[in-house]
């Protein structure tokens, strides 16, 4: 799972990759990215994969606008060094 795990930053923005996973909950369908403590949901997979993608550019733009994303990645767990971020391997 963590090794999915990364933003980068370059020349034209940012790339990021986490793992999203998408359930079933009663009526809805829910994304949720564990590494980014960051969710949304929808009445087909799709529109919570839509919510999900709306969710993330919310909250990448906002975090850098205030200048907190680098914190709150390093406080979910993620490690950084220069452009690029990864979350470490879980020992199971």
């Amino acid at each position: 799972m963590a090794a999915n795990n990364r933003i980068r930053k370059n020349a034209k923005g940012m790339q990021i990759d986490v793992e999203v996973l998408l359930v079933k909950e009663g009526a809805y369908w829910v994304s949720y990215a564990p590494s980014l403590k960051l969710s949304s949901y929808g009445d087909s997979k799709e529109e919570a994969k839509r919510g999900f993608s709306e969710a993330l550019e919310i909250f990448i733009s906002d975090t850098l606008k205030k200048g907190t994303l680098e914190r709150l990645l390093i406080e979910y767990g993620w490690m950084g060094s220069g452009s690029l971020a990864t979350l470490p391997k879980l020992s199971t």
